[in-house]
């Protein structure tokens, strides 16, 4: 675990705090589709050049500035900062002690995980149908927290196996794209509310 503090840590915490200065950002609502392919591009990139420490660092940084300021655009509204912060803070806390007791177990239910999680990353396009029904919107928010602290869990469980061989800014971003999707599933959980 020493290595994931001195390692990954400082990085994922960096690309939060780039989150939050991205929202700060202010842009021209026209910005929305350029902004959003060019994530998407960085997203490729991130995935592409996981093995390249350099690369993996500086796309992480980028894509989370980007981030924040695309969130920033879809939203409008000021975001729960506490219930962001706890989500992306606190969950990855608790999983990281829970995985090292879990240590090596779970692959299956880590590829179900990822699996559920794209689904429901794929699903945000149905956001605007989730918040007409009632209640729906708080469950799709609780499905989002239980799926990603799931994936926070099963990360930690076999992080002892890839410290050696993952980058830190690669392994960082895997914790980055849990983590964010946790704070925004506790955001729309709290304005569900």
């Amino acid at each position: 675990m020493l290595a994931f503090a001195v390692r990954v840590l400082p990085l994922y915490l960096a690309a939060l705090g780039l989150t939050v200065a991205g929202w700060a950002i202010r842009v021209p609502q026209a910005w929305l589709a350029p902004l959003a392919i060019g994530l998407l591009l960085l997203f490729a990139a991130m995935m592409t050049f996981r093995r390249a420490p350099t690369w993996s660092t500086a796309l992480l940084l980028g894509f989370a500035l980007g981030v924040g300021v695309l969130v920033r655009l879809v939203t409008g509204v000021d975001p729960a900062w506490g219930w962001c912060a706890a989500a992306a803070l606190g969950i990855p806390l608790v999983a990281a002690m829970m995985g090292g007791q879990l240590q090596g177990r779970g692959a299956w239910t880590r590829s179900l995980l990822w699996v559920a999680a794209w689904i429901y990353v794929l699903g945000a396009w149905l956001i605007p149908v989730v918040w007409a029904a009632p209640h729906l919107g708080r469950i799709w928010a609780a499905s989002g927290l239980a799926i990603f602290a799931g994936l926070a869990v099963t990360w930690f469980c076999v992080w002892p196996g890839r410290e050696t061989s993952l980058p830190a800014g690669s392994a960082a971003a895997e914790l980055y794209l849990i983590g964010i999707n946790l704070a925004l599933a506790a955001n729309t959980l709290a304005s569900a509310l």
